[in-house]
């Protein structure tokens, strides 16, 4: 299924950051006619792009080929694409070096290396990329530390270690940013210290003890974090808890006894 959304790009509040840890939609969409194959159905969305009526292009589909993408090579006015349900890789990224003006890409079901990586480095538009399924190593991180407009990051499953992580020290703009993986040690989170705008972080199976929570206590700008995995103990989630009340936290997708965020998440 193809959608082609309208509307401006939407710059996200902090609601909008901490949602993204959820998957996020937001816009209304064309109902693809039934009857028209996949390329038929790109096809006239990027007609629409072309003509300047829309700005998004969602593609939706386990049957979508990387041959379909290369229809996209070249597509003025495209900012934002939106990949779901694809089990695309890094032969399918290569088709959208040229997408100069793309500034949100979501690619949830891709399964992208750091050669897709280094492909995305030439999107110097680019704001928002969300590509959980990440097999990046501290090669394809490096690629991204050309992306200087880059303000929302979601890469859990990748295979950085500290240094990956020091590739993002120059996203000045980075202000939500979710990733996981077992390499990075406290040393590490040390890095994300002089990102000033960030904003939201959320560490997944990352090993981090009571010292590298001592260090995310020391970013002032953040306002929530989430802990999944890790090896923190319960005293000094509950010093950061005291030096930083307003924090919105999160510990394994629940809210410690003693936070004074405490609320019910509707299920």
């Amino acid at each position: 299924m193809i959608f082609a959304t309208s509307g401006q790009p939407v710059v996200p509040s902090l609601l909008l950051l901490v949602s993204m840890i959820a998957p996020l939609l937001g816009c209304d969409s064309l109902t693809p006619d039934p009857s028209e194959t996949t390329s038929q159905s790109l096809m006239n969305a990027i007609a629409a792009v072309r003509r300047g009526e829309e700005h998004t292009i969602h593609l939706e589909g386990d049957k979508l080929t990387d041959e379909d993408l290369s229809l996209l090579a070249e597509v003025p006015g495209l900012q934002e694409l939106i990949i779901e349900n694809a089990p695309l890789g890094d032969r399918a990224l290569a088709h959208l070096k040229k997408l100069n003006q793309l500034q949100r890409l979501e690619f949830p079901a891709g399964s992208v290396g750091d050669e897709g990586l280094s492909v995305l480095a030439g999107l110097k538009n680019l704001e928002w990329l969300n590509i959980p399924l990440s097999r990046a190593s501290d090669a394809g991180f490096s690629k991204l530390s050309e992306l200087k407009k880059l303000r929302i990051l979601n890469m859990h499953q990748t295979q950085i270690t500290d240094q990956g992580l020091e590739h993002l020290k120059t996203l000045s703009r980075l202000s939500l940013l979710r990733f996981g993986s077992p390499h990075v040690t406290d040393r590490g989170l040390k890095h994300l210290e002089s990102l000033g705008q960030l904003k939201a972080l959320h560490l997944m199976e990352v090993p981090v003890t009571d010292e590298g929570l001592q260090t995310i206590a020391n970013m002032k700008g953040l306002e929530s974090l989430y802990l999944d995995g890790g090896h923190v103990s319960d005293a000094a989630l509950g010093k950061l808890i005291e030096a930083r009340p307003a924090l919105h936290l999160h510990q394994n997708q629940q809210h410690l006894y003693n936070d004074p965020q405490r609320h019910t998440h509707p299920e």
